[in-house]
């Protein structure tokens, strides 16, 4: 695990390549809590908004497939701002799909905690015997007191721009878009 020594850049832009590379490392790091992935007994959440990209190459580089993967829509960022706002959540697992699982939890970054918290202690009300959570990025000056990552790749306290946050403006610029007579939506700029 990487560790920047306070005098990082205030602003980190990863190219698509670096971001791939930082997930496989992330699943590297994560092997010696998930060594062999037991389709009977592991389960993978990925938070859509910001860990899918990384969920989806570390998850493949540990061994998870689509059966034991979930998708969660969970976020605190407000449609175009960068602060943290109120948790909201959706389409949280059943505790029939965590009883009895192993459950690892891949995200992008890890803020404030709030994100991997809810979805660690959801898991564990639900049934989940165990809960390890991944990060590229963990800024530990920012996150929570009482949690902390079981595995990150770098820490910083800058501003991160990953590679798949154009694809979320392109998402907000369509929900603010307009709808033309023939039904296709037209992007209007922010």
């Amino acid at each position: 695990m990487g560790s920047l020594n306070g005098s990082g850049p205030e602003k980190i832009v990863l190219s698509w390549d670096e971001n791939v590379a930082l997930a496989v490392e992330l699943a590297d790091g994560l092997r010696p809590y998930r060594p062999m992935i037991d389709p009977k007994k592991d389960r993978l959440l990925i938070p859509l908004l910001g860990g899918a990209l990384v969920g989806l190459v570390a998850g493949r580089a540990m061994g998870f497939t689509a059966k034991e993967s979930k998708g969660v829509g969970i976020g605190s960022y407000a449609t175009g701002s960068t602060e943290a706002g109120r948790l909201e959540t959706d389409d949280l697992p059943s505790p029939e799909w965590l009883d009895g699982m192993r459950v690892t939890i891949l995200e992008d970054c890890c803020d404030g905690g709030d994100t991997l918290k809810v979805l660690t202690d959801y898991c564990l009300a639900n049934g989940a015997v165990d809960v390890v959570s991944g990060v590229i990025y963990f800024k530990p000056d920012s996150c929570r007191p009482d949690f902390r990552p079981t595995v990150h790749v770098r820490e910083t306290e800058a501003w991160i721009e990953f590679p798949d946050a154009p694809f979320e403006l392109i998402g907000q610029r369509y929900r603010l878009g307009a709808q033309t007579e023939s039904g296709i939506h037209t992007a209007v700029a922010a």
